[in-house]
This record gives structure tokens, sequence and C-alpha cells, in this order.
């Protein structure tokens, strides 16, 4: 049990605009100095340490430092440039669309095994005897061209740092707090990545759960811009099982990877009676105490009590509300689940994809559930935000 002091300033029942690095070290659980438990990071396979490798350094440098004109992705990312931007993925923003534009696939073949070591090492080689030529090319274009390098100029001290890191077979599934300044404000939001490498370690997909509205370069006219295609397109339906088909990308290639009894059993939980709690309202797999809900896009978390309060306020407004798992993943002690919530409005069906990070104690019961949604496309956003104080 926490002391009255430990209370106030580890268990609140509900923290708004805090700094994001809290939700990542502390906010409750795991606390692991007071609660003597700690996150179980797991065993990783070679697939898995190489990945990890590429992902905190070739990956990560192409986004802080060689963003210039888009230059490290063409190389690291599948199909390259002026196709990258097929490898990634924003599932929050799908509802903009009027469908959520499933991609086709490329091959593997030809494609040996090669260690992040010598990617890099070929990364490097390529940019001098070929990337640098393209680098000046593309600076005589207009920025517009290359997304990354027109955000990098709008918000040059952008910056980013991985907090959180679970390899799964082929793929990894990171979160990450990004940093910049707006007129001399500084300004942070987060995001959840999910990084499938190919045999070769280049991405063949790279699926972030990300707030658009509150991003680098967003500022001014870009924020007022994607402000009005939000709300226009949360007004639009979509199309049962067309989201499926947009997380599912590159299926076949995916490695799951060898699971312990505790990942296996964690993982069918959050499958059936995680599912099966939010859709009936069963709080029996959440621990009464140290159970937490964390929003980082929307800079909240609360306790048990106000998820209760918040969960029952949003299934009165939206009786029909349905969550559902597609693809879910499990590492020591946490488990990662891609899900879709599905609703209607009138007469029309809509759905939304989001990423819950979930962590369980020894018992069994999940202690954290860290989820990046998209308030925006959401049932019954306007009672979540008025009981988290959003509104």
């Amino acid at each position: 049990m926490l002391t009255e002091m430990e209370q106030r300033a580890f268990c609140q029942k509900l923290t708004k605009g805090w700094a994001l690095g809290y939700f990542y070290a502390h906010d409750n659980v795991p606390l692991h100095f007071i609660y003597k438990d700690k996150v179980i990071k797991g065993e990783m396979t070679d697939l898995e340490k190489r990945n990890k490798e590429m992902t905190e350094g070739v990956w990560l440098d192409s986004y802080n430092y060689y963003s210039i004109c888009n230059i490290y992705y063409t190389y690291l990312f599948r199909p390259s440039l002026p196709q990258m931007m097929k490898a990634l993925q924003s599932p929050l923003q799908t509802f903009m669309y009027s469908k959520a534009r499933p991609i086709s696939e490329e091959s593997s073949e030809g494609r040996a095994y090669m260690t992040a070591d010598q990617f890099r090492i070929n990364l490097e080689a390529w940019m001098n005897e070929e990337g640098l030529k393209v680098l000046d090319e593309r600076r005589k274009e207009s920025p517009a061209n290359y997304v990354e390098w027109r955000i990098l100029l709008d918000a040059p001290d952008r910056t980013m740092q991985i907090v959180s890191l679970l390899p799964v077979g082929n793929q990894v599934i990171l979160e990450a707090i990004v940093t910049w300044t707006e007129e001399g404000v500084l300004k942070e939001t987060a995001f959840a990545a999910v990084i499938l490498y190919d045999d070769d370690c280049t991405v063949l997909s790279d699926r972030d759960y990300l707030d658009g509205i509150n991003w680098p370069g967003m500022a001014g006219r870009f924020r007022e811009k994607r402000l009005s295609l939000e709300i226009a397109g949360a007004n639009n339906g979509q199309t049962k099982g067309e989201l499926d088909i947009f997380l599912n990308r590159y299926k076949s290639k995916k490695l799951e990877g060898t699971l312990t009894n505790l990942e296996r059993q964690n993982k069918e939980t959050v499958e059936t009676r995680w599912v099966d709690a939010h859709n009936n309202l069963d709080y029996s797999l959440f621990h009464p105490e140290r159970y937490r809900v964390q929003l980082p896009l929307q800079k909240v978390s609360y306790n048990l009590e106000m998820s209760k309060e918040i969960e029952t306020g949003i299934k009165k407004a939206v009786p029909d509300r349905k969550m559902r798992t597609v693809i879910t993943y499990a590492k020591g002690n946490q488990v990662v689940a891609e899900s879709i919530m599905s609703w209607t409005e009138g007469d029309i069906y809509k759905e939304s994809p989001y990423i819950s990070f979930l962590l369980f104690d020894k018992d069994g019961l999940i202690i954290r559930e860290r989820s990046y949604i998209n308030l925006a496309h959401w049932p019954g956003a306007s009672v979540l935000s008025k009981i988290a104080g959003l509104a």
C-alpha cells in the first residue's frame, strides 16, 4: 500500500497536462521501488536483437538526422521514393478518406539476410556514391515534395526519443516522444509505431499512431487545415473490413516468434477477457488499486474509478459501441493490441483503429492500459472529454 504522501504524488484520480515522460516512467505503475515488481522485457532472438539495433540506430537516425529531402528513407523504406509514402501508414487518420486505401505488397525475392552493422555500412556507401547526388537534386525542388523535409524546415529543432520498445518476431513495436518549439514555446507529443522489417533490414511497413494536428510543422495554417479535414472526415462512414486489410498488410510475412507460457497466457487473456471487459463493462481483469488508463495523445491519465465512470457514460451514449482486436503482440509481461472500435451515429457505421500497451502484474491482472486514440473520431468522445476535463 502507498503512504498518504505517495498516494498524492503517484496515484491521483486524474492527471492532465503533465510531462509526457512521466507516463513512461511512473504514473502509478509500475513504481518498481515501491511495489517491488518490474516490467519483464522478455528474451530476444537474434532477429529481434538485430531489429532492436536497427530501430535504435538507422531508423531513429533517419528521423532525427537524415530527413533532409527524406534521403535516408529512400534506402531504408520499401518501396523507395517517390513511392516511399506507401510504406508509411497512419491508422488514426484513415477516417479522413473515403477508404482505408489498402496497399499492394512487394516481393522479397532475392533479398538475403543482413545484420544491422552491414546495413549501415551499405547505407553509408550508397550515400557517398549516389545519395549525395540525389540530395543535391532534391534540394532544388519544392520542400513540399518531401513531407519530412518540409516539416523539418518548419520545426528544425524537432527531436524524437524512443521511450518503449518491444521487438516481436520480425516486427518492432515502439513508443516515442517528439519535442519541438513553436514561437519559443516548448511542445511535445507522443506516438506509437509498428515497424515490419524484411530479411535485408529494409522497412516493409511503418504504421504510426500519431496526432496529425499536434505534430511538428503543423503550426498556423497547416494546423487549421488539418483540423478542418479531421472535422469533415469525422462525419464520414466506414466500410467494415477495410481497416482489417489495412492493418494486416504483409500478414504473410509477419513472424510472431516463440512465446513463453506467460506471454501466451497474457496474449490469450487480451484477445478474450480484455475484449469482453470493455464490451460488457466487466472490471474484474483490472487491478482495483493499480490500474491506470493513459492517453498520451490527450496528455491525460486516470484510475479505475474514473475509468468506470467514463466507460459507463460512453456505453450509455453509444450503446452499440464494440471493440475487437486485430493483431496482438506479447513480450514479457506486456501485450500490445492493435484493435478496432466500431459504433454507429444515426444510420452511419463508423470504426476507428487504435493501439494499446497493456502491462500485467504477477497475478495476471492488468495494471496499465496506455492507448493511442484519435478523439476526433471516437465513440462518446464528448463524454470522455467532459469527465476527464479535456473539453
